[in-house]
């Protein structure tokens, strides 16, 4: 993705007869050269959380007459308010990662109910990836929604915003600041500000983008980048969420994890823990299983999870190795995790 060519459509897409956008794209496509056009990716904005009306954007008009895509792909709104609900929540507070495991199912080949197709379109484009492998993954923009973290939201939990906005599929789009943590202290989780767009460098510095870079959290992201870089599970499709909490549950304690790259010889698992308080990967009687979709082990008899060392990411006693319980040939897994911390293990 950090490859391709990029052109975004912004605010207007919605307000312009669609066959306008179809013709666009269609024409734009067939006056570059066949090099160039694989390594564009034409994206649009649409200020919405609904999939229906995100994806609708892929698809031309005379679908399914041409299955080809109109905009290759969209920002992605849905994942943005999903990732609100679950940690964008105010002081010591957290909410369910509920609704960022629907973000990643509208993705999906599943034909939803009443519909006649997937919200998005899963004809590859040129560069032989489709509208949900391209979709542009992100926490804060410039508009009302604006920074991620305003007052209340601590620098820890801004961190987790972006670390699940860099391991989830799609491209991830982070927003100028949230690298050194900037927060729009005029602003609450509770409204829409536009306070956030401040001077990045401020002139007093005298040396800022150097001062930039010696910033913890500015370290922490940059590890995490190179581990996407380098880790193929990453790069992939694939995603399935392995444990959720439930805010209605009273054993709720803000757990989230996932599995990247299931269908490979070397999966990640990704564990998030939003509470304020250490948790674990478990409820009493039951821990963490990990299965596929169809209840099959992820994992092998003798195998067990290696937390992977990310530079200013974890301390010591993080860099550890869990062992997999077996029982009636179903693993499972208890991670212990640190208040507002995240962690991403491979199979051993």
């Amino acid at each position: 993705s950090r490859r391709q060519r990029q052109m975004c459509i912004r605010d207007r897409v919605k307000h312009v007869h669609h066959a306008f956008w179809d013709a666009f794209t269609e024409r734009l496509r067939e006056r570059l050269e066949p090099g160039h056009v694989k390594k564009l990716i034409l994206f649009g904005e649409v200020y919405s959380g609904d999939p229906s009306v995100l994806g609708q954007y892929t698809y031309r008009e005379d679908w399914p007459e041409d299955t080809s895509p109109s905009l290759d792909s969209l920002l992605n709104f849905q994942f943005c308010y999903a990732l609100r609900q679950y940690l964008r929540t105010g002081e010591a507070s957290f909410g369910t990662a509920q609704e960022i495991e629907t973000s990643m199912r509208a993705r999906s080949a599943i034909i939803p109910d009443g519909k006649s197709r997937p919200y998005y379109n899963l004809v590859p484009g040129l560069d032989g990836l489709n509208s949900a492998d391209k979709i542009i993954n992100f926490a804060e923009n410039h508009d009302g929604i604006n920074r991620f973290r305003v007052r209340g939201v601590s620098e820890a939990r801004n961190f987790l915003a972006n670390a699940l906005t860099l391991t989830m599929p799609g491209i991830p789009c982070l927003y100028y600041g949230t690298e050194v943590a900037s927060s729009d202290d005029q602003a609450t989780v509770h409204e829409d500000a536009e306070t956030g767009r401040f001077t990045y460098l401020p002139a007093k510095l005298a040396n800022p983008f150097n001062e930039a870079r010696q910033n913890t959290n500015f370290q922490r992201l940059a590890s995490l980048i190179e581990l996407r870089n380098t880790l193929p599970a990453l790069h992939s499709s694939s995603f399935r969420s392995l444990w959720i909490d439930r805010d209605a549950s009273r054993d709720d304690d803000g757990i989230y994890a996932f599995i990247r790259g299931a269908k490979t010889e070397d999966p990640i698992i990704v564990v998030c823990n939003a509470s304020p308080r250490s948790s674990v990967t478990a409820i009493p009687g039951q821990a963490m299983p990990l299965v596929n979709d169809q209840g099959q082990p992820l994992v092998k008899e003798g195998q067990s999870l290696e937390a992977i060392s990310m530079t200013q990411l974890q301390d010591d006693e993080a860099a550890r190795s869990v062992a997999i319980e077996w029982d009636n040939s179903i693993p499972h897994a208890r991670i212990p995790m640190k208040a507002e911390s995240v962690a991403l293990f491979r199979i051993r």
